[in-house]
């Protein structure tokens, strides 16, 4: 479980330090709106996801209310979220390294044998654990599609990790 999203592991940290900086003026400034926000989405998303339940879930001490949808709420009257100014490239990468910590923390500690704890999601916290990966997964390759086509930034691929 921890290898998807510990320090070791750099699943979404290899298209994450591409993003441009607000401003930066590097020729990729056009990502960076776009990009923080599945991003951020991602990392959310991980993180409450190793939480016992939405009751027990604290957010990042830098979330903003409704950062983390990417689309209508999930509840009535589905209103787009509130977003204002995105987060940068250095607050996206500061939760980056906050989440593998969690992961490497939370991992051992879960009850895989438990409910998902989260009444939206009708299965185990192991199955739980398959979705978030895959999640992560999706928006990772969507990251690096929009550095890729939009920037001209090849992200290389993340394989096996080589001894040194």
């Amino acid at each position: 479980m921890a290898a998807f999203g510990g320090q070791n592991t750099p699943l979404l940290a290899s298209p994450l330090p591409r993003l441009a900086g607000k401003g930066s003026g590097d020729g990729a400034t056009q990502v960076a709106s776009p990009a923080a926000l599945p991003a951020y989405h991602a990392l959310f998303y991980t993180h409450l996801y190793l939480a016992d339940s939405e009751a027990h879930f604290t957010p990042w001490p830098k979330h903003r209310k409704e950062y983390q949808f990417m689309g209508p709420t999930p509840w009535p009257p589905h209103a787009p979220p509130q977003i204002g100014e995105p987060y940068d490239k250095e607050a996206i990468l500061e939760y980056l390294a906050f989440c593998q910590r969690h992961v490497t923390e939370r991992a051992p500690q879960l009850d895989l044998e438990a409910a998902s704890g989260f009444g939206w999601l009708p299965f185990g916290k192991l199955e739980l654990q398959f979705y978030n990966i895959r999640h992560l997964q999706q928006h990772t390759g969507e990251l690096m599609e929009r550095l890729g086509a939009r920037a001209g930034i090849d992200v290389d691929w993340v394989g096996m990790k080589r001894p040194a």
